[in-house]
């Protein structure tokens, strides 16, 4: 046998396993739930757009092919990864939310990119697409949230309160800039999230 071919087996067989190892780590009940309720939502929204000839049918599955391959891709990436940038990922979440909070604490728009639309502001218009930086900042939080507490070890609340009041605390600064907006609903989302992070991590209330 060749080398070229020795080679391309070698390769082919390095991809397999790799593929193999992937799809055994993958939860593939939660990807038929997620599947089933994406198939479920452009449903509904080309039943209630068909009356109104709109495109948001056309939108939602161009989103949701976006959705998809972010997904594949974050599932693939290795989480040690996720940790060491896990800071940086938080900031960025946090400047993106800081234009459109600030429009929204100032009342002004900045042209089409950022207006308000019924007295709110949370959108930033690109053209051809629009963009709510709550719902990237709701992904950066969850995991800065669990970076921090992975990096301290979780028990009574007596002995781990300063960790806990960390989580709480980071929690709380998209929760203000998402809360000015105003979008109650998007900044609640944050407490639970942070009681939820810490109840896996072991808190006990003691």
């Amino acid at each position: 046998m060749s080398p070229r071919i020795k080679e391309s087996n070698s390769q082919a067989s390095a991809w397999w396993d790799k593929f193999a190892n992937f799809s055994w780590r993958t939860d593939w009940t939660q990807v038929l739930i997620i599947f089933f309720l994406s198939s479920l939502g452009v449903v509904a929204i080309n039943s209630a757009g068909s009356y109104r000839q709109s495109n948001y049918a056309e939108s939602q599955l161009i989103f949701l092919g976006i959705g998809w391959v972010a997904y594949w891709g974050l599932s693939s990436l290795d989480y040690r990864i996720l940790r060491v940038h896990a800071r940086r990922i938080f900031i960025i979440g946090i400047l993106l939310l800081l234009p459109v909070s600030l429009c929204a604490l100032a009342k002004v728009d900045i042209g089409n990119f950022i207006r308000g639309v019924y007295g709110a502001r949370r959108w930033m218009d690109f053209g051809p697409f629009s963009v709510q930086p709550s719902e990237f900042a709701k992904v950066t939080t969850l995991v800065f949230i669990a970076h921090l507490l992975a990096l301290h070890s979780v028990g009574s609340f007596r002995a781990t309160w300063f960790t806990a009041l960390k989580v709480m605390a980071s929690a709380m600064v998209p929760f203000f800039l998402i809360f000015v907006q105003p979008d109650l609903g998007s900044a609640l989302i944050y407490l639970p999230l942070s009681f939820a992070l810490l109840y896996v991590a072991g808190l006990s209330l003691r």
